[in-house]
């Protein structure tokens, strides 16, 4: 599925009412908050033409479908917007040994990997706000991040266009790429005896 959204310079991103992906994981993207630029020639400045598609997991360790936010107009998305995905539970947990691990990841096409969606903004650090919903009172800045497991969603301040997915927390790509290293190792030894 292919939505295009169009946001006229100064248009709050909230007013998107969000998209689901209708096969797959059912996962819906939301935009919670941040406001489109205004910079650019004519009355409005350079309008927001976004598209979001989804499409399919990979083999990767994710717990939703993997939602492609890009801006038509513009090289990059240049905007900072509050994005928001849903997970699934059962997934997460499955996956991540507990759905409090599920962070918002971006795809890095440099490293080839899923990292943290904050960590492919222009400017700004990645920083854990903590398990609970976005609150648009708070005072979050570009990089802030955070999982709600009571709506199984995962949030992040980002500027930047892509492609987003729910992923574990860098700590649990670690620990998982070490217990797939000990039971290589335990069917290694398992073989030379």
């Amino acid at each position: 599925m292919e939505t295009n959204i169009k946001f006229v310079g100064g248009m709050a991103y909230d007013k998107f009412t969000g998209a689901s992906e209708t096969g797959g994981l059912g996962t819906t993207v939301a935009f919670l908050g941040g406001t489109a630029g205004t910079g650019g020639a004519g009355p409005y400045g350079s309008n927001r033409d976004v598209n979001l598609y989804f499409s399919g997991r990979w083999s990767d360790p994710i717990a939703s479908d993997i939602a492609t936010l890009n801006d038509i107009n513009l090289a990059t998305f240049a905007d900072t917007i509050v994005l928001q995905l849903a997970y699934d539970e059962a997934l997460a947990v499955a996956l991540f040994g507990s759905e409090s691990a599920a962070r918002l990841g971006s795809f890095s096409s440099l490293a080839n990997q899923w990292t943290l969606a904050g960590a492919g903004n222009t400017g700004g650090s990645p920083l854990f706000a903590g398990d609970g919903a976005y609150d648009p009172a708070a005072d979050f800045v570009l990089g802030h991040y955070g999982v709600d497991t009571a709506s199984n969603t995962v949030w992040a301040v980002v500027n930047h266009e892509g492609m987003f997915a729910v992923v574990p927390e860098p700590c649990t790509f670690v620990l998982l790429g070490l217990g797939m290293l000990a039971l290589v190792g335990k069917s290694l030894r398992a073989r030379l005896n």
